[in-house]
């Protein structure tokens, strides 16, 4: 369920924090637990030329070896689009990369139009670092290794020089699926557009509405917030400059709202 709509602060001159925030920058961190409520599809394609360019050339090996074996069960006429999960120690795996995609479509369907919408976009590029990388799936407290078994999915493609069919064959997990991450942030973000009811808002939309994996379009990959912790790094460094955006951004949102 989505929790109240939440406007966007507004935000004073100046705030953006220059280069992309490190780790150690972070002065808050939000502990997430998602629970993926519908069937939740792999996307990655094994024998892509981009993956030859990523720095896990043994991981990539292994999943054209699975994406050979699919093969051999399907007919040679048959015309195939295999896609699977990544692995990750021996587990399957989503990509951080897919929390920010997500949290910037949201930011993009609710904020689009409003004051302070760009300077969300920059700060969820720029001022957040989502870990780990790459995000274990689990169920019931253990984590996944295997799919819970390959859809056929037939598309059709309706481009030249004929109509023709083919069949998408996705892995797939059953739900529910769990997966936990951490959300850092840097005071100045914190304090400014990113924060913690922003955020929330946000991911709850993207879990109704946008959705994790592959086939999102078919409703697959929703999910639902169980778990938000917030923690505070009191002893992170934060440019001195910035030290008063908080209370910046408070009386600039405070007086937007009273006029």
């Amino acid at each position: 369920m989505i929790s109240q709509t939440v406007t966007l602060p507004v935000i004073p001159p100046g705030w953006e924090q220059t280069g992309r925030l490190q780790p150690s920058m972070a002065t808050h961190t939000y502990h997430v637990t998602l629970e993926v409520q519908t069937v939740l599809c792999g996307g990655l394609d094994p024998n892509s030329e981009e993956q030859g360019k990523r720095p896990w050339p043994e991981r990539i090996e292994a999943l054209r070896q699975i994406a050979a074996e699919m093969r051999e069960e399907t007919a040679p006429e048959d015309t195939s689009l295999i896609t699977v999960f990544r692995r990750w120690e021996a587990a399957l795996a989503l990509s951080a990369g897919q929390i920010r995609s997500l949290l910037q479509e949201a930011a993009q369907a609710l904020y689009t139009g409003q004051a302070g919408y760009f300077s969300l976009r920059f700060a969820l590029r720029r001022n957040m670092v989502i870990t780990p990388t790459l995000l274990p799936l689990s169920r019931d407290g253990a984590r996944l290794t295997e799919p819970d078994g390959i859809l056929d999915m037939p598309r059709p493609i309706r481009k030249p020089p004929f109509e023709r069919s083919i069949i998408q064959r996705p892995e797939y997990l059953r739900p529910p699926i769990q997966i936990q991450f951490a959300l850092s942030v840097a005071e100045i973000a914190a304090g400014g557009t990113l924060q913690e009811q922003v955020l929330r808002y946000m991911l709850e939309y993207a879990g109704q509405y946008i959705g994790l994996g592959a086939h999102r379009g078919q409703d697959f990959g929703r999910f639902i917030l169980v778990d938000w912790r917030s923690e505070e790094h009191k002893s992170a460094a934060t440019p001195p400059r910035l030290r008063d955006t908080r209370r910046k951004a408070a009386a600039a949102t405070e007086e937007a709202q009273s006029g």
